[in-house]
C-alpha cells in the first residue's frame, strides 16, 4: 500500500477499497492486495483488525481528501463486463475514480503474482474466483485485513476469520435438465450420473 495515510492509519487504497466494496459489491469487502512483504506485521494487523464503523459518506470524504484513483481487477469473461458497476461507483463517489479491469480470474491471479514478484503491484482491489490465491497471499503477508460494516453477519464459511478476504458473491452450480425430454425419476442427480452412456 502507499505510505500516505489518514488519521486512522488507513491509506488512500484502504479507504477506496472500502468504498468500492461496500457500494458496488453490495456491502461485502473485496480483497485488497498489498505489495508489502512483512508477514509478521501483516499478521498483527489481521489479528487486531476491527469491524468498520465509519459510514460510506465518511469513508468517501477521507478517500477524496487523500486523492488518487482506484484500480480494481475483476474476474469475468467480457473485457468491459463491469462497466455498470464502474459507472455507478464513479457517480455515487465523485472524486475517487474507479477503473475495473475485467479478465478471467486465473489470468488476474498470475498478473498479481508477477507484480508482487517485482514489487510493483498495480491493483488496489481484486475480486476473483481463485480462492486458493487469497489463502496463499494471506500466508505470504500480502493481504491487508478489512472487516466491512456488517462483517459479523457474513457466514463464517464465506470469509477469512481475520478479515483478509470476504466473499462478495456465492455461485451455485446444479444439474439442469429438460423436463420435456427426461422424466424426473430418470434425471441425473450427481456428477457420476452423467457418466451413463445414455446422456451422450
Amino acid at each position: 500500500m502507499t505510505s500516505a495515510s489518514n488519521s486512522r492509519g488507513l491509506s488512500r487504497r484502504d479507504v477506496s477499497k472500502t468504498l468500492f466494496s461496500a457500494s458496488a459489491l453490495i456491502g461485502a469487502a473485496a480483497t485488497g492486495v498489498s505489495a508489502q512483504d512483512a508477514t509478521t506485521a501483516t499478521n498483527q494487523r489481521l489479528l487486531s483488525s476491527p469491524i468498520e464503523t465509519l459510514s460510506l459518506d465518511d469513508l468517501h470524504k477521507a478517500a477524496v481528501a487523500e486523492g488518487g484513483d482506484l484500480l480494481v481487477y475483476g474476474g469475468g469473461d467480457l473485457p468491459n463486463g463491469s462497466a455498470g458497476s464502474e459507472k455507478a461507483f464513479n457517480t455515487r463517489f465523485p472524486g475517487v475514480k474507479a477503473r475495473i479491469l475485467v479478465d478471467r480470474s486465473k489470468y488476474h491471479g498470475v498478473r498479481i503474482d508477477n507484480q508482487l514478484a517485482v514489487g510493483k503491484l498495480a491493483c488496489d482491489v481484486a475480486h476473483i474466483l481463485t480462492i486458493h490465491s487469497f489463502d496463499r497471499w494471506k500466508a505470504d503477508g500480502h493481504l491487508l485485513p478489512y472487516k466491512p460494516l456488517g462483517w459479523q453477519h457474513v457466514y463464517s464459511d464465506f470469509k477469512d476469520p481475520d478479515g483478509a478476504y470476504t466473499a462478495i458473491a456465492i455461485f451455485a452450480f446444479s444439474t439442469v435438465y429438460n423436463t420435456a425430454q427426461v422424466a424426473e425419476a430418470e434425471a441425473p442427480r450427481d456428477a457420476p450420473d452423467f457418466l451413463d452412456p445414455k446422456w451422450k
